[in-house]
């Protein structure tokens, strides 16, 4: 970890190797698609300030209902953004969660250990 621990904790207890790599992929995927509804946001409606297509995306990807009013007048292609933003950010994450959650099989070979230089 960064601190120089060799496994996560928090409140007292250990949490598994496995729970924090699912977490860390869950936030890169996440971070990765409001990326990109901000990229198609700003391509697709360039006459909006920037920050308020921001707070749109996220608010769109969070589900959370809030808006700076400038949602009736994007573009088409601004709304079927947003629209699958709002799909993703509710079923996506969670349902990203549940099939990794599910025990793959696990591989019949293992690459060798290999300590790299970090930083």
């Amino acid at each position: 970890t960064i601190r120089g621990r060799a496994h996560a904790s928090a409140y007292g207890r250990e949490i598994p190797d496995e729970q924090v790599k699912r977490a860390l992929t869950v936030g890169s995927i996440s971070l990765g698609m409001l990326f990109l509804v901000i990229l198609f946001l700003t391509l697709s409606n360039t006459t909006f300030d920037f920050l308020s297509l921001i707070f749109e995306s996220v608010s769109a990807f969070s589900t959370v209902g809030l808006t700076t009013g400038i949602t009736p007048d994007l573009s088409e292609w601004g709304h079927v953004v947003l629209v699958v933003a709002m799909f993703v950010g509710r079923i996506g994450p969670f349902t990203l969660v549940i099939a990794l959650a599910q025990n793959s099989e696990t591989g019949r070979y293992r690459y060798a250990e290999e300590h790299v230089t970090i930083g």
